[in-house]
């Protein structure tokens, strides 16, 4: 055996029950809370400002992931891009987040 590799990508088994865990994990009242931030053209600009110097250095300036840091976590950070992560509501991914 080769042991184990954080490295590694997970199987599909592996994914589909981080997901599930990850549902299962999060409050169910949390997709119903509003994002109590009013949009403008600040926020927005505020809100990318703080991704690229919070965020972008594991989830890269387009979301993928495809980072050098990114790409060696365990597990891998999410595509922000994919649908999985496209559903969540403002609610559930503020909850991840914190």
């Amino acid at each position: 055996s080769d042991g184990f590799s954080a490295r590694e990508r997970p199987s599909a088994l592996e994914a589909f029950i981080a997901r599930r865990l990850r549902v299962a994990s999060i409050p169910a009242g949390a997709r119903l809370t509003p994002n109590p931030v009013q949009e403008s053209t600040d926020v927005i600009a505020d809100a990318r400002a703080h991704y690229a110097d919070h965020c972008a250095g594991c989830h890269g300036a387009d979301g993928s992931g495809r980072t050098q840091v990114g790409e060696n976590l365990y597990p891998k950070v999410p595509d922000m891009r994919a649908a999985e992560t496209q559903r969540l509501s403002d609610g559930e991914l503020f909850f991840i987040i914190e």
